[in-house]
């Protein structure tokens, strides 16, 4: 496809990448939208995986009872944690580069300076979508409960939204509509 039969959003999305051998390759850039639906078949992915551990764990824990019930429990909350960010970390540093949602998407990450993704570019990235993504979206989800008990003030809430809402925002405000992740890891999330 010619840069001549790209419209002019997906123009501006384009890029020269310059390999290490010298070759220049252009790529287009995701667009904030194409990312939020491969985001948001991962945490399906993820969500209902740890749906069917909770019932499973429930089940098992319930028969169990005493101390191998609470040792269950922390099982699942490190499943969780695990789960959450092993999933993006394992698949984005597979061949493909990218998840089961961002296949589906048609978007794979590469590193910003044309060399091989490494394991340290998608630990970062993957390390800030906790800050940016998880940490948040439990202040917002247990703040009202936690409120209500006098366990957190509304100001600490209040704060978890800014939060929540600068990192949202973020690809909005920058050209290459980079969240935070991939600004510290070098990265893009490219169209395949």
């Amino acid at each position: 496809m010619t840069d001549l039969a790209l419209d002019p959003a997906a123009r501006k999305r384009m890029r020269v990448l310059v390999t290490p051998e010298g070759v220049p390759l252009n790529l287009e850039l995701s667009t904030v939208g194409q990312r939020f639906g491969a985001l948001a078949l991962d945490m399906m992915i993820v969500i209902g995986t740890v749906v069917i551990v909770t019932i499973v764990l429930a089940f098992a824990s319930a028969r169990a009872g005493g101390p191998t019930a609470e040792l269950m429990e922390i099982v699942w909350l490190l499943g969780l944690f695990l789960l959450r960010n092993a999933y993006f970390l394992t698949f984005e540093m597979s061949a493909r580069a990218a998840t089961p949602g961002k296949r589906v998407m048609g978007l794979r990450v590469a590193s910003r300076n044309g060399g091989r993704l490494t394991f340290e570019a998608i630990f970062a990235r993957n390390a800030l979508r906790e800050l940016e993504l998880f940490l948040p979206l439990t202040l917002l989800a247990i703040g009202p409960f936690m409120a209500l008990d006098g366990g957190m003030g509304g100001w600490i809430w209040l704060l978890a939204v800014i939060w929540c809402g600068v990192f949202v925002l973020l690809p909005f405000f920058n050209a290459d509509k980079l969240r935070a992740g991939d600004m510290v890891a070098g990265t893009w999330v490219l169209r395949s």
